[in-house]
C-alpha cells in the first residue's frame, strides 16, 4: 500500500487526476462541435476518450513498474554470479534474464541494441594506416559518449571516406588552434 503514496507515484496521480478531466472537457466540446455540423470533429469526439484511457493504461504500468525491482531482478540476491560454479557440480552459469523480462527496461537503456561502437574501430583504422587525421578520430572516439554507432571500416568506399572526414576534422582542428577562422566549401 506504501508503493502508491511514494513523491513518485503522488506525480502520477496528480497528472492523471488532471488529464483525466481535461480530456472529458475536451470530448464534450469535440462533440458539441461535431453535433453543431462540423464533420471533423466527430474523430475527435472519439479520439479524446481513447487519449484518457492510454492515460490510464500508462499510469497503472508506471505505478506498478518499481525501479527498486529492476535492480533486484537483474541481480538477485544470493544467486551466483555469472561464470561463477554453479552448486558442487563445477557446472558454470551464464544465465540472466533477458532485458525484456526486467520491469521499466524500456524506459532506460533497453533499447539500444548491441555495443555503443565497435570494439577495435578507432584502432583498426589507425593500423589501416590513415595517419595523423585518424589519430584525431580515434582521441574523439574515446571521449566519453562519443562515438555511439560507428560503422566499421570493411567497405573501402567507406573507409575512403571516413578518412576524408577525419581529414576535414583534423583541418578544422588545427584551424582552431591556429585561430584562423574556418573554412566553408560551398
Amino acid at each position: 500500500m506504501r508503493r502508491y503514496f511514494t513523491p513518485r507515484c503522488i506525480g502520477m496521480h496528480l497528472t492523471l487526476v488532471v488529464l483525466l478531466p481535461t480530456f472529458a472537457a475536451l470530448t464534450i466540446w469535440q462533440y458539441d462541435r461535431a453535433t453543431s455540423g462540423n464533420t471533423l470533429s466527430w474523430a475527435y469526439t472519439f479520439e479524446w476518450p481513447l487519449f484518457g484511457g492510454y492515460a490510464i493504461y500508462v499510469w497503472w504500468q508506471l505505478i506498478h513498474d518499481d525501479p527498486g525491482e529492476r535492480q533486484a531482478v537483474a541481480a538477485p540476491e544470493g544467486a551466483a554470479e555469472v561464470g561463477a560454479p554453479v552448486g558442487g557440480s563445477g557446472a558454470v552459469t551464464t544465465a540472466q534474464p533477458r532485458p525484456e523480462e526486467i520491469p521499466g527496461w524500456a524506459l532506460g537503456e533497453g533499447r539500444r541494441r548491441g555495443p555503443r561502437r565497435p570494439a577495435g574501430a578507432g584502432e583498426a583504422a589507425a593500423a589501416a594506416g590513415a595517419g595523423e587525421a585518424v589519430a584525431g578520430v580515434a582521441a574523439v572516439e574515446a571521449a566519453p559518449g562519443a562515438g555511439r554507432h560507428l560503422p566499421t571500416d570493411e567497405d573501402p568506399e567507406l573507409a575512403a571516406y571516413n578518412r576524408y572526414l577525419a581529414e576535414l576534422r583534423a583541418a578544422d582542428d588545427a584551424d582552431a588552434r591556429s585561430g584562423r577562422p574556418h573554412r566553408v566549401a560551398h
